[in-house]
């Protein structure tokens, strides 16, 4: 019984989640109703067979096949592999450890190629733990090993103990304890270093584990009994479960049948709370081993019968540690006709196994031999390319001479569109300064009169009051219209320098609206921000705010008294997440939607309340978003409104 429990010990550090809270699961439940936007059903549902997985592992299971249908019909490449990757997890409760595998391989090729190594990881540490359950540990440490160097070399502590915990514990399954140990300490430091009392739970798990196989069972019992209490602390009930029936198998061990038997009857009142059959069947077979070790064997049979439905879904190793317990009941009890019956079964089970792992070999052997027959025809194509490859000098030679002339006649051409530029960027000079001049003047020259009336006491305290709400208006668009100015006369001097980061456009977003909700309040104007708040977006901060500031200004200012204004993040193809702004305003006359990112007085009009712009904002703010690997689109039907596209990279 050795290393029955020690397969448990890699699921200890995949996918340890804490049971939410049932509110947060009928909430999600409402969310998926309430919608028609099929990406948004396919988030929905990400979340929820993430947030079940640890509770309900059949509706964990609904829920990813539902993802997984939803992307396929509308064509969302990471949302299918997003689905892949949960089936992988909750698939593997229905033992179905070849799919399983099938799964996870699918997404670590996908996520490996996007970049997204969180999830390439996980995805490669399911595999390896897949290969385990099906005797390929060999195949399966290379991997791990891949993987550990990858975290010690990007220095994320995170990735460094969650890739020694699993080289520990596939150093388990192959019955190494000597070299997992000092891979589980090192996740240990890791993940103590963290206080991520989960992890550091599935590292008690392996150890002890490890200690099991070395004999040493009292530390292994002590080792988890600290798992089961942080397990439990965490409120991690299926890895509580596995804590439960492995100190069940240690007490068994040591032939302490009766305490077996209480940890065992605790996992199965857990387990058949969070539903995952292959895990109840294991732990009923145990317990019917320790009654049968206690002669009672009417309990020992009732359990047995109770698995009997389920044993041609488990693997091979379950099967036959299933059938060697029925044979030794029926053994004891002097029946040696039953038990041989069920004996013989055990024995065709391990030809199988034996059969399974000759095939494999046989494949490797194979595999290898292609491997070395490409080897040699890639030096016999390089022999090849030598040869062309003074073929080729000789024609280099003869084609240098014409590249020579061309490149002369490219650089002309060059020089020309430089002076063509230079002509293009005077013109502009001289078109956004004499905007600007009015732009600028008007607000001061007012603010000018207002000063000199009342330094000469011409105006009343009634009238003070009226004109410092209108000079409060002209300063702060003076003061939008001198940023703006500033921003893209440095950008134009220095270029655009970006410092991105990962932010919250929820977060961002908010604080830019702060500004203008006074003044859509005067203009009895509505701004809602829909943005979901866990939206994020790789990107420079201010700037991301400057466009926001900008582009909901302009909304603000073409929108008449009782309209509204909405915000709203969509996720799309890629690593892109895409805000929409969209007014129900004026719009923009085709003339001038055409000119919209051009300096030109053609474009500088005025608000539905007479406010004043030179357009300088929509152009920054393009040049802004390009700058941040992002876009803007513009989309206006006059007299209906506008609607503002902003891109931007998640990650």
């Amino acid at each position: 019984m050795k290393a029955v429990f020690v397969f448990l010990s890699f699921l200890c550090f995949f996918n340890i989640y804490k049971i939410s809270a049932q509110t947060h699961i009928d909430s999600l439940l409402l969310r998926l109703q309430q919608t028609n936007k099929e990406r948004q059903k396919i988030l929905i549902l990400d979340t929820l067979a993430d947030k079940t997985r640890e509770t309900n592992a059949a509706e964990s299971l609904r829920y990813s096949r539902e993802q997984l249908a939803l992307a396929e019909k509308v064509g969302d490449t990471e949302g299918v592999h997003k689905a892949y990757y949960n089936l992988a997890y909750s698939i593997d409760s229905e033992g179905k450890a070849d799919s399983s595998l099938y799964f996870s391989q699918k997404a670590y090729t996908y996520f490996l190629k996007q970049k997204n190594y969180t999830y390439a990881i996980k995805s490669a540490y399911n595999s390896a733990y897949e290969l385990g359950n099906l005797g390929r540990q060999n195949e399966a440490v290379p991997i791990a090993l891949a993987n550990a160097a990858y975290a010690d070399s990007v220095k994320d502590a995170s990735l460094i103990g969650l890739t020694s915990a699993a080289l520990g514990s596939l150093y388990g399954q192959i019955e190494r304890p000597t070299d997992a140990l000092p891979w589980f300490e090192k996740a240990f430091k890791v993940f103590e270093s963290l206080n991520d009392k989960a992890k550091t739970a599935g590292v008690y798990f392996g150890q002890a584990a490890s200690y099991r196989q070395l004999d040493k069972d009292s530390l292994a019992i002590i080792t988890m009994e600290k798992a089961l209490e942080l397990f439990r602390a965490e409120h991690l009930t299926i890895k509580e479960v596995y804590a439960l029936n492995a100190l069940g198998e240690l007490y068994a061990e040591i032939e302490q049948y009766e305490k077996s038997i209480s940890y065992y009857e605790k996992a199965i009142d857990l387990c058949k709370k969070v539903q995952i059959d292959n895990l109840l069947f294991v732990i009923y077979s145990h317990c019917a081993y320790s009654y049968i070790r206690l002669k009672r064997y009417d309990k020992a049979e009732k359990l047995l019968k109770i698995c009997m439905p389920l044993v041609e879904k488990m693997q091979t190793f379950e099967q036959v540690r299933f059938y060697e317990t029925l044979s030794g009941l029926y053994s004891d009890q002097g029946n040696y006709q039953e038990a041989m019956v069920y004996m013989k079964i055990v024995r065709k089970l391990e030809m199988k196994k034996n059969e399974e792992i000759n095939n494999q070999t046989d494949a490797l052997i194979k595999k290898h031999a292609v491997e070395k027959q490409e080897q040699e025809n890639s030096l016999l194509q390089a022999r090849n390319r030598f040869y062309i490859g003074g073929l080729m000098a000789m024609l280099i030679l003869l084609g240098f001479a014409a590249w020579a002339y061309s490149r002369l006649r490219k650089q002309k051409s060059i020089i020309e569109q430089q002076n063509e530029s230079l002509a293009l960027l005077n013109t502009t000079k001289d078109k956004l300064f004499s905007i600007i001049a009015h732009d600028l003047r008007t607000p001061i020259g007012t603010l000018k009169t207002y000063l000199e009336m009342t330094d000469f006491g011409l105006l009343s305290q009634a009238q003070f009051s009226t004109a410092s709400q209108k000079l409060t208006n002209n300063v702060n668009a003076l003061f939008q219209t001198l940023d703006n100015l500033l921003q893209w006369a440095y950008s134009q001097l220095k270029g655009i320098k970006t410092q991105p980061e990962t932010i919250n456009l929820y977060e961002v977003v908010s604080e830019e609206l702060q500004f203008l909700y006074e003044t859509a309040q005067q203009k009895n104007v509505a701004i809602i921000n829909n943005i979901e708040p866990e939206t994020t977006a790789f990107a420079d901060k201010n700037q991301v705010g400057l466009v926001i500031r900008n582009t909901v200004s302009n909304a603000l200012k073409f929108t008449n008294s009782g309209g509204e204004i909405v915000l709203q993040s969509f996720d799309t193809e890629g690593d892109k997440i895409e805000i929409k702004i969209s007014d129900n305003g004026i719009g923009i006359p085709q003339d001038i939607q055409n000119q919209l990112f051009t300096i030109n007085e053609k474009t500088s009009r005025r608000g539905t309340a007479q406010e004043k712009g030179q357009g300088l904002g929509l152009i920054l703010a393009k040049e802004m978003m390009e700058a941040n690997e992002g876009s803007l689109k513009i989309v206006s039907v006059e007299n209906k409104g506008t609607t503002v596209y902003l891109e931007l990279p998640i990650s």
